[in-house]
């Protein structure tokens, strides 16, 4: 690893672990409002994008049309270390935008409590009657401005192509009522991919935003074709090719 690759990867961690770190000392006190709190992110994600030397472009944000009170999840293909940060920037000036994170995030000192703070959610799964509760809980939010990130894959691509799409994220939109936004990212894989290391500076990345797929009314035996229905939008949206076969039918959630 070069010198000044190294410097970039603990630029960016360090980044990170800071605002953790303020987010957790402010807790007794109460911490900062949301709009404190998107100013605090979206100021990591440009921190991060900037040292990487991302060139990000951005189209199709006259497809949000986004109503006040209305509830939405973003839809991403899940390629690069760098998707939440380039998400964040896309919608930074139109939605306060979060995770559904991994329970076993929450547990990590200083960074679960930073997490809550700051509005991240997670679902357990594994208990239906806690599982209810969560939604309930993310529902309310939502319903007050946030929107959450979802990677449908469940985990970063290893080759670029998009993955299998886990119909429990679709499921998640349902249960929420919630309209599903797609966003395609082409270019992200080459900034820094899964397994990998190095940054590759100066990329270029677009970012396609998508009509908004609603999911209100759908009964339950739509939730696999609606899955790939999400797929081919956020494939297309990412210039993708169609390389593999219909896809969507894999159970489980993957936020």
């Amino acid at each position: 690893m070069s010198p000044l690759n190294l410097y970039l990867i603990l630029r960016s961690l360090w980044a990170g672990f800071f605002i953790s770190v303020v987010t957790f000392l402010e807790l007794p006190f109460g911490g900062i409002d949301r709009p404190g709190m998107n100013r605090r992110l979206y100021g990591w994600a440009k921190r991060v994008l900037d040292l990487a030397q991302v060139n990000l472009q951005v189209e199709g944000l006259e497809n949000l049309n986004m109503v006040p009170g209305e509830r939405y999840v973003v839809m991403c293909n899940h390629a690069s270390y760098y998707d939440i940060p380039l998400s964040m920037q896309v919608f930074k000036d139109h939605c306060s935008i979060r995770m559904i994170a991994k329970k076993e995030l929450f547990a990590i000192p200083v960074w679960g409590p930073a997490m809550s703070r700051a509005e991240f959610v997670f679902i357990d799964r594994e208990d239906r009657h806690q599982a209810a509760k969560d939604i309930e809980r993310a529902k309310g939010l939502m319903e007050t401005g946030l929107v959450f990130w979802i990677a449908p894959e469940g985990t970063r691509s290893p080759d670029g192509r998009l993955g299998l799409f886990k119909t429990g994220g679709v499921k998640l939109a349902m249960d929420m009522g919630a309209k599903i936004i797609p966003l395609g990212l082409e270019g992200a894989f080459e900034v820094m991919h899964k397994g990998s290391v190095k940054i590759h500076r100066g990329k270029t990345v677009v970012a396609r935003v998508g009509t908004p797929i609603s999911t209100e009314n759908l009964p339950k035996n739509q939730r696999k074709q609606l899955t790939a229905q999400v797929r081919e939008v956020i494939r297309s949206l990412a210039h993708l090719p169609p390389d593999l076969p219909e896809l969507g039918q894999e159970e489980g959630a993957d936020a």
